[in-house]
């Protein structure tokens, strides 16, 4: 039995002295018993899947076919072939005056590659747009009625909430407002909702035991609300979760699984439930998440852009996927047996960082899912998911090393027997987004070198005598200025039909604030991505090499809370942006390097100060303000109340 034992019970009840609530005046008392800890026993076994034979759960509905999406999904190949097609030739015809050597033929491949990665975000977009138009046509109350027609059972559902040294004010504000929301539904289904701790330091650990005493007093009495703390934390979050299921899941038809700072309204969690409920083939469905409560000016950035441009991609992403969609870790719903069956991650032997527990667990979770024959689908049209992001680029960064290592790690499990097309699509682009740094740097460095030499052989890059300018290797001027174009168009074109749908939706931009708040967000959060671009694409550079050199990223606390960080420690951070931008310089106007290279130095050399800068907290109503700022929903109202009024008991219960 984990610390939550009888005898750990007790003491810890005779430490606590009896309380009164601070607003309600309730005595708030320590449950005594294991039983009020935790419901009892019900365990569900499971067993780790293996990757080098196939499975198919004899209790699955087998693999959907859907010719619709293999229709949809050859459209988007061909799209993106002919995109890719377009661009080489483009790059070859724009190298070709000066022939093809070692150098051209490495930026025509670096380039190539890097094209790939904005065409998916190209394509993504696109049908995005396409899907979301139609839907504007025709409606949306023929889909909504037939999903209200569907028959469905009620289900038993777990809510869980993992915890690793979170602040118990954001954690347990918003699982009251979540549980109290739910209280006050009419709905057929049932919830449970179970704090799951892998806290290690004690203090904290008795922090949560009293915020999870406080929560109990601020619920219905019909409720259920539990606490378990584990004392081994093996396997990190997914070794959380099967810990759970292995002793409990097998009372709850399903789980709908959170992050610590995951917040969904009543109607969201009804509609995933119901969604599982009403289609026997699922196994689990996955919500939109959307970025709230940012108060500095980089997790803003992110939150208007995700609330801007993430719709489309999510329709698009939702279309194409189908029945085999992937699952993001969290706000996600799933029925418990299955997978638990199905699921259950396989163990890599080895001593590599890349080997181990996998910590990007939950797209090879879906992935099993889909093996064995269950149905993984995306809910693109939810609005009332929400979560957090990190509260600088600094701690982006820091979680960044976490998901790389992990999507890095799925390399080696994409030939996996079994595994459908689209999840080991899924699985390599994961790694891809992160692989892509390389090929653009590796881009702009083979591009340097081709301006030094122009094929193989030396160039005189001052044939007139005092000359102070030196003369460039010829190239299709005009073509590279069109390839320039296209790639820029291709950069911004999934920007832009976000724009345009957000306008086509809301023609006056009531929901973003007015047209007076809209566009200089849009103008800032244009800029400031271009800015940031060249460092984070050199600090994913330094994440791969870090991971392949065999530092562990490790798995420390989630950081939530904004705090000014001191420019020198900034500076440190990105002290390698900021040498390489000055070498740069210093190459420019000597002549060694092309002088289209000083945007890009410029970015790096400024890369500090803007992280620093970006730190700074704006009021909620003022730029990169989003339709959640302006008016903000009634569960996120609900878990701040909360949180408050949580956090002034804790300071006088201390």
């Amino acid at each position: 039995m984990d610390s939550l034992n009888t005898q750990n019970e007790n003491s810890f009840a005779r430490e606590v002295p009896v309380t009164a609530d601070a607003e309600t005046g309730k005595l708030l008392r320590l449950p005594q018993r294991p039983s009020d800890w935790m419901p009892e026993a019900a365990p569900l076994a499971m067993e780790p899947q293996c990757l080098k034979n196939g499975f198919v759960d004899p209790e699955g509905p087998g693999v959907i076919r859907q010719k619709r999406i293999l229709s949809l999904r050859f459209f988007c190949i061909s799209l993106l072939a002919a995109i890719v097609c377009w661009f080489s030739l483009t790059i070859h015809d724009v190298l070709a005056p000066q022939g093809f050597a070692g150098l051209e033929i490495m930026m025509m491949i670096f380039f190539v590659f890097s094209i790939v990665g904005l065409g998916i975000g190209f394509v993504n977009a696109l049908l995005g747009f396409g899907m979301a138009s139609y839907q504007g046509l025709i409606g949306l109350f023929r889909r909504e009625q037939a999903r209200t027609e569907k028959q469905s059972d009620d289900l038993n559902v777990a809510i869980l909430l993992p915890l690793y040294h979170e602040a118990p004010e954001m954690v347990f504000g918003n699982a009251v407002a979540m549980i109290n929301s739910l209280t006050a539904a009419d709905s057929r289904h049932r919830y449970s909702l179970f704090f799951l701790s892998d806290t290690r330091d004690e203090q904290d650990v008795r922090q949560e035991k009293k915020a999870f005493l406080w929560a109990r007093q601020q619920v219905a009495a019909t409720a259920r609300l539990f606490y378990r703390h584990r004392e081994n934390n093996t396997g990190r979050k997914a070794g959380n979760l099967k810990d759970w299921i292995t002793r409990w899941g097998a009372n709850y038809d399903a789980m709908l699984v959170l992050d610590a700072d995951s917040l969904l309204t009543r109607q969201t969690i009804l509609n995933l439930t119901d969604e599982l409920a009403s289609d026997p083939a699922l196994g689990l469905v996955q919500s939109v998440p959307r970025i709230v409560r940012s108060k500095a000016i980089f997790p803003r950035l992110q939150q208007f852009a995700t609330a801007l441009y993430g719709p489309l991609l999510a329709k698009g992403f939702s279309a194409w996927a189908g029945r085999e969609s992937n699952y993001w870790g969290h706000n996600a719903i799933m029925r418990t047996a299955v997978f638990a069956r199905c699921a259950d991650l396989p163990h890599r032997e080895g001593k590599s960082v890349l080997n181990g527990a996998i910590l990007s667990h939950d797209f090879v979770e879906a992935a099993l899912l889909s093996r064995a024959g269950w149905s993984v689908k995306l809910l693109a049209g939810e609005t009332g998911s929400y979560e957090e992001s990190p509260p600088s680029f600094i701690d982006y960064l820091v979680r960044d090393r976490r998901w790389c290592q992990g999507n890095l790690q799925h390399l080696g499990l994409i030939f996996g027997a079994g595994l459908r097309s689209a999840n080991r699509f899924h699985m390599l682009h994961g790694a891809m987004s992160y692989i892509a740094s390389f090929f653009w740097l590796g881009f702009l460095l083979a591009g340097a070198l081709v301006a030094l030499y122009a094929g193989s052989a030396p160039v005189d890059y001052f044939p007139e005598p005092y000359s102070f300018m030196p003369r460039w290797p010829v190239m299709d001027s005009a073509m590279a200025q069109e390839l320039l174009v296209m790639t820029l168009a291709l950069l911004f074109a999934p920007k832009l039909l976000g724009v345009t749908h957000a306008i086509l939706t809301d023609p006056l931009m009531r929901q973003w604030g007015g047209w007076h708040r809209f566009l200089p967000s849009l103008t800032g959060e244009l800029l400031l991505s271009a800015l940031m671009a060249p460092s984070m694409m050199i600090q994913h550079v330094l994440i791969i090499v870090r991971i392949l050199m065999g530092r562990d990223a490790g798995w420390a606390p989630q950081q939530r809370e904004g705090s000014q960080t001191a420019f020198a420690t900034v500076l440190r951070f990105h002290a390698v942006e900021t040498v390489l931008g000055l070498i740069m310089i210093a190459g420019i106007v000597t002549g060694i390097l092309t002088p289209q290279l000083v945007l890009i130095a410029a970015c790096m050399i400024i890369a500090a100060p803007l992280s620093w800068l970006t730190q700074k907290a704006l009021p909620q109503r003022s730029l990169f303000a989003t339709p959640e700022d302006m008016k903000e929903p009634e569960v996120l109202r609900a878990a701040r109340d909360h949180s408050l009024s949580l956090q002034q008991y804790m300071k006088q219960a201390s």
